[in-house]
């Protein structure tokens, strides 16, 4: 899944980023690597895709895992003599 979003989705960020600097009359975020602009410039794709794995790992592959809720309600669900 994450390579099927980075082969087709992920250089929309370089499209993004490329609109952004537009709109705001910059030929380069910055002038850190000459010639290349800054590390924004190199890495924009990459910005995108590591949003896209962290919401995919988070949501959808350790979505059932123990979280802090789970462990809430199953406290809750005890009778009171367990709870001591």
């Amino acid at each position: 899944m994450i390579a099927l979003f980075a082969a087709l989705i992920a250089p929309f960020g370089g499209f993004f980023a490329s609109g952004l600097k537009r709109a705001l009359k910059l030929k380069d975020f910055s002038d850190s690597i000459p010639g290349h602009g800054g590390v924004a410039d190199r890495f924009d794709c990459h910005m995108v895709i590591s949003f896209f794995t962290y919401l995919y790992l988070t949501q959808i592959v350790y979505a059932d895992e123990g979280c802090v809720e789970k462990v809430f309600d199953y406290i809750l669900k005890l009778n009171d003599q367990d709870k001591y």
